[in-house]
């Protein structure tokens, strides 16, 4: 059983006067409008939210355009592909500088190419991997989307006259060309 406060029964008439009387005191608040039984209704009307979801849609397709995700992906697998060339490039070099500047030197692989090959143990590819790995490099990296362990992504190179070995990444995106000569 519900208590009454001071006898007080209050009516539909009150309840709106309660209503009216509260948005004369507060009129920032939000504007009062009447429904089909002309009781006060306190809300947003349509258009109110037309516009504000059109302002938030609007802001939305800003940030996406202006961030463009697709780019920033792009960007962070070449970023991946640089730090891997790197790598693979000064573990070479350490196994070439450890071996007095013979790479094959107890490498089953045999002598770095002089024709630019795919690294990878498929055939036609030259298998670096035995010989750098887990020495001079924890795990062969691959390329972000083509990489396998049959065909890595990258190719190497060596210079016999100059005694150079040149690492390329050519599945990079956005136009960028990564390549490490040491």
């Amino acid at each position: 059983m519900k208590k009454r406060l001071l006898g007080f029964t209050p009516t539909p008439e009150s309840r709106k006067r309660n209503l009216r009387d509260e948005w004369l005191k507060h009129p920032e608040r939000l504007s009062p409008h009447y429904n089909s039984r002309e009781s006060l209704v306190w809300g947003f009307t349509i258009l109110e939210l037309i516009i504000v979801f059109s302002i938030v849609a609007i802001i939305g397709a800003s940030i996406l355009y202006f961030l463009n995700p697709a780019q920033q992906f792009s960007q962070a697998r070449n970023n991946s592909r640089i730090s891997d060339v790197n790598s693979i490039a000064s573990a070479i070099r350490l196994r070439m500088t450890e071996n007095r500047g013979n790479f094959a030197t107890g490498c089953a692989s045999g002598n770095l190419p002089t024709s630019t090959k795919q690294m990878g143990s498929g055939a036609l590819n030259y298998n670096v991997e035995p010989c750098i790995v887990p020495t001079y490099i924890s795990v062969m990296p691959l390329d972000p989307q083509t990489g396998t362990s049959t065909a890595t992504g990258y190719f190497i190179l060596h210079n016999v006259s100059t005694t150079q070995v040149t690492i390329t990444a050519p599945g990079a995106e956005l136009g960028q060309m990564i390549s490490v000569t040491r």
